[in-house]
């Protein structure tokens, strides 16, 4: 948890940063449990925070300020080691973003704001 605020106002009279959450957190588990097979699994919380739109559903150059959603992107990975001719081999498999946690509300058409994404950066894979 943090905060991150400007001692004046700014743009749209706030004073906190934009694109920036008050609430993050990440983890990284990784359990070998038996010689050869693996499992990691990793996760990413990001808080809401302030996001600034200058897109299609505005007037030019006034801008809209938005409050962005939660998200939370887990992965999980499992890993197969086979020891062949005093090499190992590995088969690896998994899933990124298993919720398929993303921005529901990117902009589109050639007036879009390009500068509107905040959301994890691949969808499940």
């Amino acid at each position: 948890m943090q905060q991150s605020k400007y001692d004046v106002v700014q743009e749209f009279d706030e004073n906190q940063f934009f694109r920036k959450p008050d609430q993050y957190g990440y983890f990284s588990i990784d359990w070998d449990f038996t010689n050869n097979v693996s499992v990691s699994a990793t996760g990413n919380y990001t808080g809401s925070m302030l996001v600034p739109y200058f897109g299609t559903k505005t007037d030019p150059g006034v801008g809209e300020l938005h409050k962005s959603e939660n998200f939370f992107d887990l992965g999980l990975k499992l890993k197969y080691t086979i020891k062949l001719n005093g090499l190992n081999l590995q088969f690896l498999g998994g899933i990124k973003n298993i919720f398929n946690s993303w921005q529901s509300d990117f902009d589109k058409g050639t007036d879009r704001d390009p500068a509107y994404i905040y959301g994890p950066v691949n969808p499940r894979t």
